[in-house]
């Protein structure tokens, strides 16, 4: 714009905001922009939650409360006496009933204790809670196979306001036209973008946010596009990073300019609108992102000595990875590890308990053999 303003230039080019209106003419749209964002393809998250996340957290409650009515139901019919009742030969307590609850969810259950009993509303009691852990297992496994083999993805923000929401690092390609809109905006969502936005070039803006989870990149729509295709797709044109939807893009228009009142400014016009209504300005854009990924996949092949059909760029380190990785499987590990720690724990209550009982019976012991000799 400033070439056209000093007289270097008869004709320039750039987005239409309102402070460049005032200097310069634009033409008839040549083509349309969005003002939108980009983030980085969600890769799998790994957690140890994976092995409860099948369940909701109100069926585990659910499941615990069930458990404890379960053990008073069968502590209830057991100890309940009355006329005509078969006496069960086998006297089953407190410690058998919570043994055979908690066998049969973990699916431990050796076939003695409460099933062994010949008590009809014991054993009809048992089966429906055998058939009732049936179907939580089933449905824990089937939905533990797929937690472990497809770990969560953390879904990127698709609009304006969840980015703003989201507490992601904001950057924003260095451009005069976003500049200004970071200027004049009154809107409170990107008030509140731009005032903790960090401008950085084309390619630094677009590096970040492939390298950086929690990061966004406000840019016009193309030049991600553009950038990705030059630098960092792979041979099919997939992208690394995911681009907000148009509906919540910020719409501008890009036009050519000229100095006030340019008297050819009408038969540029006529032009520039009938290629836009033909819509071959979008197919130009479309060949040149094409020609661009073209070239450098040229260059790869040139450079590697290798077909452009193998070259490949991996974006994930568990990208088409069929194999269980320690990451898939770190809850198992903490169960473990808790487990271990709880049995040293009751091991060694165990032990001092039973090393304070045996100085004790050695103290009685003792005092026993005191006193038979001073009876002598």
């Amino acid at each position: 714009m400033g070439d056209v303003l000093s007289g270097k230039a008869a004709i320039g080019g750039c987005a239409e905001i309102l402070e460049r209106t005032r200097v310069v003419d634009f033409s008839s749209p040549a083509a349309y922009e969005f003002l939108t964002f980009i983030t980085a393809t969600p890769r799998p998250h790994f957690s140890w939650r994976a092995v409860y996340h099948p369940l909701q957290g109100e069926v585990w409650a659910f499941l615990g409360s069930c458990c404890v009515i379960i053990v008073t139901a069968f502590l209830l019919v057991l100890t309940i006496k009355f006329e005509k009742r078969p006496r069960h030969r086998k006297k089953v307590g407190f410690p058998a009933t919570i043994r055979f609850v908690y066998s049969a969810l973990l699916e431990q259950g050796d076939g003695t204790g409460i099933p062994s009993l010949t008590l009809s509303d014991v054993r009809l009691l048992a089966s429906f809670w055998l058939l009732f852990v049936v179907i939580i297992q089933t449905g824990y496994k089937s939905k533990l196979t797929t937690s472990l083999a497809f770990p969560n993805l953390k879904i990127p923000p698709s609009t304006y306001e969840s980015l703003a929401q989201a507490g992601y690092s904001i950057f924003a390609q260095k451009s005069g036209a976003i500049s200004g809109i970071a200027k004049s905006t009154t809107n409170p969502t990107f008030v509140k973008l731009f005032n903790s936005v960090v401008f950085k070039g084309e390619l630094e803006c677009l590096k970040e946010v492939i390298h950086t989870q929690d990061s966004a990149c406000i840019s016009f729509s193309t030049l991600p596009e553009y950038l990705a295709q030059r630098y960092v797709s792979d041979s099919s044109g997939n992208l690394p990073f995911i681009k907000a939807t148009s509906a919540s893009a910020y719409f501008i228009r890009i036009g050519l300019i000229t100095k006030k009142r340019t008297v050819w400014k009408s038969e540029m016009d006529k032009y520039l609108e009938q290629i836009m209504d033909s819509g071959l300005s979008g197919r130009l854009v479309a060949l040149d992102l094409q020609f661009v990924r073209k070239e450098r996949i040229a260059l790869e092949e040139k450079m590697r000595g290798m077909n452009a059909t193998n070259v490949k760029r991996k974006t994930d380190s568990t990208a088409g990875n069929n194999l269980i990785t320690m990451k898939h499987l770190i809850g198992s590990f903490y169960i473990l590890g808790g487990g271990c720690a709880l049995a040293l724990i009751i091991f060694l209550i165990e032990y001092f308990r039973g090393r304070l009982w045996k100085d004790k019976v050695s103290f009685v012991n003792h005092k026993v053999r005191v006193l038979q000799v001073k009876s002598v």
